[in-house]
């Protein structure tokens, strides 16, 4: 069974196989002019249905190997398929040490709404989620003193 997370507003599943033409879809509609600026140069593959089905099957595989957890987000009771979202937990170290690399993108057209931060509160377990007012994504830089605050606040309470 392949994990699948609910939240008010959202559905996060793993990336596998079936989801490749949204997935397509989502890349083709928000990465020029948008997700560009955050990611490397990608190949006009990078926008097919063939490449994606190559991808969500080796999903599948990273996650059964506990090597990534590589998530689609999509609107609950959205339309059928759309994704609006990934977060990609990626170079899963497990151990006395667990860590891994977040990485995380959202369409334009859903911006600014608190999908993303719910969407990653929702799948990183023990997290508290903090919505600071009037800030980004680089809420350390945008509001550095509430933003260290809370920082504050939450390593006192679980150290």
């Amino acid at each position: 069974m392949l994990p699948e997370i609910e939240t008010a507003r959202l559905t996060l599943r793993l990336a596998q196989p079936g989801l490749e033409r949204a997935m397509a879809a989502f890349l083709a509609a928000n990465f020029e002019g948008h997700l560009d600026r955050w990611s490397p140069p990608v190949s006009p593959a990078f926008f097919t249905e063939r490449f994606w089905a190559e991808r969500m099957a080796f999903a599948v595989d990273e996650y059964h190997a506990d090597r990534a957890a590589r998530f689609v987000i999509q609107p609950k009771g959205g339309p059928e398929g759309e994704v609006i979202g990934t977060a990609n937990y990626t170079n899963i170290v497990r151990g006395a040490f667990q860590a891994c690399h977040l990485g995380y993108q959202v369409a334009a057209s859903h911006e600014g709404r608190g999908l993303m931060a719910e969407a990653l509160h929702a799948a990183i377990p023990n997290s508290e989620l903090v919505l600071l007012p009037d800030v980004g994504h680089q809420c350390n830089l945008e509001a550095p003193e509430p933003f260290n605050a809370e920082l504050r606040r939450f390593l006192h309470a679980v150290v």
